[in-house]
């Protein structure tokens, strides 16, 4: 694993997080566990990503609220 998947790197580029990071951030700020395959289906499903497949953590976060009105929550 490179320091960049690491999802306890110190130094994560909130623009740029692996999918594993993305899980450790949300985890952290929910106090819920977060499954990696959860986000991997959010992507594969219209969620955001960069050309190397990285996720914006606030571009996640704009496409997560939209999918939730979409839904009715």
């Amino acid at each position: 694993m490179s320091a960049q998947d690491d999802p306890k790197n110190e130094s994560m580029n909130l623009a740029a997080l692996s999918v594993p990071q993305m899980a450790t951030i949300l985890e952290k700020a929910g106090g819920k566990p977060v499954d990696v395959e959860r986000i991997r289906a959010d992507i594969a499903k219209g969620a955001p990503v960069d050309e190397h497949g990285n996720v914006n953590l606030l571009a996640y976060a704009a496409w997560l609220a939209k999918e939730a009105q979409a839904a009715g929550h």
